[in-house]
């Protein structure tokens, strides 16, 4: 709270807290928030989807100045969230969690991945659908990458399933592994899909029509950015690949 005086002193207002999950100890997370409350501030952090499925905690949230939030999702299946120990994500609830935290005012930027153990090619315009129909505000995603020295390295080395032994491609963005369940072009293929529909002029204003309560100057930021990956995407042939 001293810091966060500090910084309001000093002009600021906006405070971006650089924690992978904030909210990992729920009732530390609540004293903070309700500390900040009188403080007025915007702010912006990750979490775990966990946050929407504690209502006390959601509203001092939004209450404390909350108002977007990088959610690791990584999959709507069900199997491919089990493959990477989130199974606790609980994808069925996603769609509920999320229109939990908009209806807070709180702008939800998904991370996904895709080509795990579980996706199919139908998965990808399943996520597509997904996230448009969820009004997600904006996107990342990621291939696997087995970084040298971790469980996921030794299984997938274990079966012949690493393609690319160059430290220097894996950039979240590249065929690292062969998936189980389609060729690796095909994963390619349906990552840039997802990237090139989702940031598609006709998605991003199904995206933010209607914006969050109380967000529309949040939201038009947010468009400016949707629309800058898009311009970007139909400038470069092979961005899509190099997007983290």
């Amino acid at each position: 709270m001293a810091d966060l005086r500090t910084i309001q002193r000093n002009g600021g207002n906006r405070v971006l807290f650089l924690d992978d999950n904030p909210v990992a100890h729920p009732e530390k997370a609540k004293e903070l928030f309700r500390a900040m409350i009188p403080l007025k501030m915007k702010w912006a952090s990750q979490s775990t989807i966990n946050i929407a499925r504690d209502p006390e905690l959601l509203d001092l949230a939004a209450r404390s100045g909350c108002v977007s939030l990088s959610i690791g999702l990584e999959s709507i299946n069900e199997e491919s969230l089990a493959g990477v120990r989130k199974d606790f994500n609980q994808a069925r609830r996603f769609r509920e969690d999320i229109a939990k935290m908009r209806a807070r005012g709180i702008q939800v930027i998904a991370l996904i991945m895709v080509g795990l153990d579980g996706d199919t090619p139908e998965t990808f315009s399943r996520t597509l659908q997904f996230l448009v129909d969820s009004k997600i505000s904006f996107l990342k995603l990621f291939t696997p990458c087995p970084y040298p020295g971790t469980k996921y390295h030794a299984d997938m080395e274990k079966a012949g399933r690493i393609l690319d032994g160059n430290w220097a491609r894996y950039d979240y963005g590249s065929p690292l592994i062969r998936p189980s369940g389609m060729t690796a072009e095909e994963m390619i293929d349906g990552f840039r899909y997802v990237y090139e529909g989702f940031y598609s002029v006709r998605n991003i204003l199904r995206r933010f029509t209607p914006p969050p309560p109380g967000q529309l100057l949040e939201s038009l930021a947010y468009i400016v950015a949707n629309w800058k990956v898009n311009r970007y995407l139909r400038s470069h042939d092979r961005a899509w690949a190099t997007i983290s």
